[in-house]
């Protein structure tokens, strides 16, 4: 019997959504033959709205960076970039069965839990 290889999921992208989308995934689908990667340019994570406090003086950086695969324990990490995307053929540099990107520089102040 020939075996199925789990499908691929890749998040771009390891600000706040990106990483919260890969921990979630990681947690939901724990169970299934899925394959989670997480794309950043940058292998940690930073908790930007204390990085005032850090430039005051009142918090060391250290409490405001964490490693990115400290975060996400099951999801494969990659540092890099991505230079082209194509959506129709679903590959960034090899095939992909879903692309969740994440990429913004905005702050998302308030989140709904309604789901609707």
């Amino acid at each position: 019997m020939e075996e199925v290889s789990p499908k691929r999921i890749i998040v771009l992208g390891g600000g706040f959504v990106g990483v919260a989308v890969a921990m979630e995934l990681e947690r939901r689908l724990a169970r299934d033959r899925v394959e989670i990667r997480l794309v950043n340019r940058d292998n940690f994570f930073l908790f930007t709205p204390m990085l005032h406090e850090v430039a005051a003086s009142d918090l060391d950086l250290s409490t405001i960076v964490n490693p990115v695969r400290k975060l996400i324990r099951k999801v494969k990490f990659f540092a890099g970039e991505i230079e082209h995307i194509d959506l129709a053929e679903r590959k960034l540099s090899s095939p992909t069965d879903s692309i969740i990107t994440s990429m913004c520089s905005s702050s998302i102040t308030s989140l709904s839990a309604s789901g609707r």
